[in-house]
């Protein structure tokens, strides 16, 4: 799956967990693949993510978890593989 639109769960460093939506996907970069998109949820959540200056977690419904940095408006940059690929 290239692209994943829905719930997931989103894990800050101190461990506090936030339900939140995604709308993300995949791009080739050349020979590399990277992964981005949005996430819908509520603004402290997003500062939070944001001010975490490390990668957050990103736990889809089936566990599968992958790693994102944010930018204070929610948009954010995958870490690592995708969770839903």
């Amino acid at each position: 799956m290239t692209a994943y639109s829905g719930p997931a769960t989103l894990v800050l460093s101190d461990g506090t967990e936030h339900q939140v939506t995604l709308a993300a996907r995949i791009e080739p970069v050349g020979a590399m693949r990277r992964w981005s998109g949005l996430c819908v949820a509520d603004g402290q959540t997003l500062w939070d993510a944001f001010n975490a200056a490390t990668p957050v977690v990103l736990r889809l419904q089936d566990g599968r978890e992958g790693r994102a940095l944010f930018q204070a408006d929610g948009s954010f940059s995958g870490s690592g593989p995708a969770p839903f690929e």
